[in-house]
């Protein structure tokens, strides 16, 4: 069960990792990359406007901007878009959730989401708000993460303790599914499977709270981390160590619409 303000705890999580999110998003941009590579093998993007949701800092602002001719950037978060504002004064930014997008019917041509659909419970109405935000014929590239992701640091704290440390994330059949409620012209699915290394426990828990990723939906606390609990979870994941360092899985869903013209 998750807390019923669990929408505003993402929102103050994000709000705490502002300034950190650039030191360590190297997954997030080449999975950024690798979206919009998937988006011009379907359809060749020239639009006149896209929304990018999740913006984040800004992250992906100007390589996006590059390809309209006008750009929105929403965020649930208001210090991160506060950074993006700096960042891009001459842009427009807007707070805003995946399930009540602050657009118009038919407003826009290109939908952009880099990494924060997994941070949505209803995925039926988030694809319903891309749907009807789209204009006819317009594209939507998103992703979000699949089950397998964190899976060497779930199967550690499960030596610690049987609380929930990981998210539990939609499956590939629950999100296709999600996207069968409107009749897109063209819908395509890419999975793509990264892993990153790093030279010790400390320096991997940092980097997930760095961009925003170790808020946990759950009904009660895990309790503090101790030094016991960090010894018995620093032994558990030493046993997947490789000779690049302790590994870090992120299993991704690259998802393509476009809508009846």
């Amino acid at each position: 069960m998750k807390p019923l303000n669990f929408d505003k705890a993402v929102a103050q999580h994000f709000d705490r990792a502002a300034t950190s999110y650039a030191q360590h998003d190297e997954i997030q941009r080449k999975a950024a990359h690798d979206l919009l590579g998937y988006a011009n093998a379907v359809k060749p993007i020239s639009p006149e406007t896209i929304v990018d949701i999740g913006c984040g800092p800004a992250a992906e602002t100007t390589r996006l901007e590059r390809y309209s001719q006008q750009y929105l950037g929403i965020d649930i978060s208001r210090e991160m878009l506060a950074q993006a504002q700096t960042l891009n004064p001459h842009l427009s930014w807007l707070q805003g959730h995946w399930t009540a997008l602050p657009l118009a019917n038919e407003s826009v041509d290109w939908v952009f989401a880099n990494l924060s659909l997994q941070w949505v419970d209803d995925l039926n109405i988030a694809f319903a708000e891309v749907y009807r935000a789209l204009k006819p014929g317009g594209i939507a590239t998103v992703n979000t993460l699949l089950p397998g992701t964190f899976s060497s640091l779930q199967n550690s704290w499960a030596e610690v303790d049987n609380k929930p440390h990981i998210n539990s994330f939609s499956t590939l059949a629950n999100i296709t599914q999600a996207t069968e409620a409107f009749p897109w012209l063209h819908k395509t699915f890419y999975t793509h499977n990264y892993i990153q290394y790093f030279p010790n426990l400390r320096a991997l828990l940092a980097s997930i709270k760095g961009v925003g990723a170790s808020l946990v939906k759950r009904d009660n606390s895990s309790g503090l981390m101790t030094k016991s609990k960090f010894q018995t979870l620093e032994n558990a994941y030493e046993t997947y160590r490789t000779s690049d360092g302790l590994p870090l899985e992120w299993h991704i869903i690259n998802i393509v619409l476009v809508k009846h013209g």
